[in-house]
């Protein structure tokens, strides 16, 4: 009895096995990075939505579109060559150059159950989905130790004999409580976005430098049951890079919404300047997932942070509850700009500061009342 068991349970796993790679297209030879996404709860079906966000891309790329690139920011950063003769800068590189993966299948596995993205991947290689979960299911699984504070853990399927471990998270955030959608480019990370030459070099050529105090700061949040959100105009390719950063400084895990970029001419890295990509649906899409949750928003001066901020405190009255706005001196905020971007909102809703210590009490007292 306990044999003829064993057997059927043996054999349910290996047709198991087969299923999911019938339902993914991922081979041995793609490369695939998930990115840090959120589950919202739905009351009302009972069920947490769970949103899947990645990229599929082949590591080859060609040498003739290697060198004009290379040719481009030696010039933009004003740099000899011998500068860019480091494992940095080939790496960082590298993300733009590789192959993408388009029209491709994307299975994910989640505990025991398997479910296929309905939309192949982009031209971009990148893809998403939206899964539904029961509560009860969530619930299990918090049990069998799958969700580890709040975090979901998944896998990509793979092609047989693929051993790799793909894994990817989605933090399942309540309907209510306080989230922070921060900036990352000259808000948590040195970029000088203002000079062009000092951008590229900070992003291609040096060690990536965290703004002093941020991290404490945001730890302090996370302890407090914050949650995060990344939003930058940095674009996806940079991804692994700034996720380093994030680990290393010990920043408070967050989800990442980054900026879709596809390199077909090099000029094209000029939009990693100061530009209207769309960040603003990114953080409304944000907020119309948790229509219960209060918001802060932490930029710089840099960008165009200060007036998109202000913005959406109107668009969406009583949501954000703070503006926090890092002075740049290279573009500091001057009383016309203050006065034109957060019109209408009270003064005691906004805040400059050009050190993270200047926010402290401010930031203790925004906690002990979000409780």
């Amino acid at each position: 009895m306990n044999l003829q068991h064993r057997k059927r349970s043996s054999r349910t796993r290996t047709e198991m096995v087969h299923v999911a790679q019938h339902l993914s297209e991922i081979q041995p030879y793609h490369g695939v990075n998930l990115f840090p996404s959120f589950g919202q709860l739905d009351r009302e079906r009972g069920h947490w939505k769970i949103t899947i966000r990645g990229v599929v891309f082949e590591p080859f790329f060609d040498e003739y579109q290697n060198r004009i690139l290379v040719r481009f920011l030696q010039r933009a950063m004003k740099v000899d060559p011998y500068s860019m003769d480091s494992d940095i800068f080939r790496q960082r590189v590298g993300a733009f150059l590789a192959q993408h993966g388009s029209g491709i299948r994307v299975a994910i596995r989640i505990g025991h159950k398997l479910y296929r993205l309905r939309r192949r991947t982009k031209r971009n290689g990148h893809f998403s989905g939206v899964l539904r979960l029961s509560v009860a299911d969530v619930e299990r699984m918090r049990n069998e130790g799958q969700i580890q504070s709040d975090w979901l853990h998944f896998r990509v399927v793979t092609a047989e004999g693929d051993q790799r471990k793909i894994t990817g998270q989605a933090q399942l955030i309540r309907p209510n409580g306080v989230s922070v959608i921060s900036d990352i480019d000259d808000t948590i990370k040195r970029s000088d976005v203002p000079i062009r030459s000092e951008l590229l070099a900070n992003t291609f050529l040096r060690e990536y430098e965290s703004i002093p105090g941020m991290s404490r700061l945001y730890r302090k949040g996370a302890e407090n049951g914050v949650a995060f959100h990344y939003v930058s105009s940095s674009p996806w390719q940079l991804y692994e890079s700034l996720k380093d950063l994030c680990q290393e400084e010990r920043f408070p895990h967050g989800t990442y919404h980054l900026r879709t970029l596809r390199l077909k001419d090099p000029r094209v890295l000029s939009l990693l300047l100061p530009t209207r990509w769309g960040k603003r649906r990114t953080i409304c899409s944000i907020l119309k997932a948790f229509p219960s949750r209060t918001f802060v928003l932490i930029g710089d001066s840099g960008e165009r942070d200060p007036e998109l901020y202000g913005a959406i405190a109107r668009k969406y009255p009583g949501r954000v509850s703070r503006i926090y706005i890092r002075d740049l001196e290279t573009r500091s905020m001057d009383t016309a700009r203050l006065r034109k971007a957060f019109r209408g909102r009270t003064n005691s809703m906004w805040r400059l500061f050009t050190d993270a210590d200047q926010l402290t009490t401010d930031w203790e007292k925004l906690l002990g009342g979000s409780g």
